[in-house]
């Protein structure tokens, strides 16, 4: 057997009663932090409106249904709607339009290849928009024109 003085036995001995204190301190913090886990899980993912009693859960604490429950119905998909073609011209109809021409300035109707006066053929796009001001909206028809040269 070997001897040991007894200070320092006894700083031993406090140093083990303070590291066991410790100790069931920390064990407390976890289980105290695995309890506000869990709360926040069950909270986030758990059954909103059920109510479930512990006696209704098994060991493994899922539910388990009564052996004499009935079965439930298969439940039947809801169909799917078509997509309804020319909604948005159907909403549009009612409001008014205010018309607004996009056009190349005169000055700039020029072919970059041979230097001639581009000629307008036609209305190439036409974007509508809603524009909403207070207890008013209509639609915005932008008509951007196209220009070409006759030579090319």
């Amino acid at each position: 057997m070997i001897s040991v003085p007894r200070e320092q036995f006894e700083a031993l001995e406090a140093a083990v009663k303070r590291l066991s204190d410790e100790n069931a301190e920390l064990r407390a913090l976890v289980k105290w932090q695995a309890e506000k886990i869990e709360s926040l899980m069950r909270q986030l993912y758990g059954a909103k409106s059920e109510k479930i009693k512990p006696e209704e859960l098994s060991e493994s604490g899922d539910f388990e249904f009564p052996a004499n429950m009935p079965a439930l119905p298969e439940a039947e998909p809801e169909p799917k709607r078509a997509k309804q073609v020319g909604k948005r011209e159907n909403d549009l109809s009612g409001l008014p339009k205010k018309r607004v021409d996009c056009e190349i300035p005169e000055n700039e109707r020029i072919c970059p290849h041979c230097g001639q006066i581009l000629h307008f053929i036609g209305i190439n796009h036409v974007c509508r928009e809603i524009v909403i001001t207070p207890a008013k909206a209509h639609v915005k028809e932008s008509h951007i024109h196209a220009y070409a040269c006759k030579n090319t």
